[in-house]
């Protein structure tokens, strides 16, 4: 805390700026409502605690900015070679998790192809006669500001709350929340793990090397990218948590919680529909249910909260949508604002493609 007039404790001994005590009573009269709802206590209590439990890591003054999170992130603006950096910069960049092969149906592959290609021109050109080619990929989340961290922990919690009060029949998942801090390292047990920083980078390699005589061309590629993403393996067949979340800042972090968390909820049904309709149709029914729930559930909290520019930050990533794995987003939000959040989520549930029928129709 800054030197100077130690600040009036508030009616609860604990001492505050006026704002800050203002919003943490909407938040609990909000959260207030929510207790009643769930006959259990909901994982996102857990994860908050954990969220808050000994991750101080600054001495930075005290301060809050309740929506600083939602600010405005130009990923180019940390795009950097991680290994030219020197220790002591590196200690802010957190590995997420370990240098894993390349999906085989993976964007990242497809994208490394024209590189490999290359590799493979210089390995000719070097007389390589039994050349082998490896794609692999890692991810490293940077640190932030603590105080901005904790904000945005803050509102993960209580949007997760929220979840599921609206979708009480939401499967549950035990999660830990961790604030990144410098020199952490996760390369070997991110799973079940929520981690909250500024971006995450992606490192791909694309290596070729000669099977007689062991030599090597290496090429690596980083990027850094706003927002919040999910890594999970669809393949596997366990109910231990078999993923990670990453939640960046950034104006889409006033729906992230939610588009993250719906996926691994509902990944088991996700993985099931999978090995009935592939890939694509599994993926495009999967992100109409979650990014359909998660709108109009942002579009909620943001109204409860009061969130400055909320539905502007909201309409600006689904009218900005392209991929083709969100085309059907739009009749998603219009079917489940018309017929219910969670009677769609049910009908997902038991019948995924029953769900793309009925949006469509």
């Amino acid at each position: 805390m800054r030197k100077g007039k130690r600040p009036k404790p508030t009616k609860n001994g604990n001492s505050s700026k006026p704002e800050e005590h203002l919003a943490r009573r909407r938040i609990l009269k909000l959260l207030a409502g929510t207790a009643a709802a769930a006959a259990t206590t909901p994982f996102w209590v857990w994860l908050a605690d954990s969220f808050s439990s000994g991750q101080s890591h600054s001495t930075e003054p005290v301060t809050y900015d309740r929506w600083g999170f939602l600010g405005k992130i130009d990923p180019t603006d940390y795009t950097v070679d991680l290994y030219e950096l020197t220790l002591a910069q590196r200690a802010n960049y957190v590995q997420l998790d370990a240098v894993n092969p390349m999906s085989p149906d993976s964007q990242a592959l497809k994208e490394s192809k024209p590189v490999a290609n290359l590799l493979l021109n210089q390995a000719r050109e070097k007389g390589w006669k039994n050349p082998v080619v490896n794609f692999t990929e890692t991810r490293y989340g940077q640190v932030d500001r603590p105080s901005r961290s904790r904000a945005y922990a803050e509102y993960i919690a209580l949007a997760g709350e929220f979840l599921f009060e609206k979708l009480p029949r939401l499967p549950r998942e035990r999660m830990d929340g961790v604030i990144l801090k410098p020199g952490d390292d996760y390369s070997r047990n991110a799973k079940g793990k929520a981690f909250i920083g500024l971006v995450y980078h992606t490192v791909r390699r694309v290596t070729v090397a000669d099977r007689d005589t062991g030599e090597g061309i290496l090429k690596e590629q980083y990027s850094a990218s706003a927002g919040s993403i999910t890594v999970m393996d669809r393949t596997a067949q366990s109910d231990k948590p078999d993923y990670f979340i990453f939640f960046g800042l950034g104006s889409s972090a006033v729906q992230s919680t939610f588009s993250e968390l719906i996926p691994v909820a509902t990944r088991r049904t996700v993985r099931e529909h999978f090995k009935t309709a592939g890939l694509e149709r599994s993926v495009t029914a999967a992100e109409a249910i979650s990014e359909g729930l998660s709108y109009l559930l942002a579009q909620e909290l943001v109204e409860k909260l009061g969130i400055p520019g909320g539905q502007e930050l909201l309409d600006k990533p689904v009218s900005a949508a392209h991929d083709k794995r969100y085309r059907y987003v739009p009749q998603s939000i219009a079917w489940l604002r018309k017929n219910g959040m969670q009677k769609g989520l049910d009908i997902y549930m038991q019948n995924p493609e029953r769900f793309m029928k009925l949006i469509k129709s």
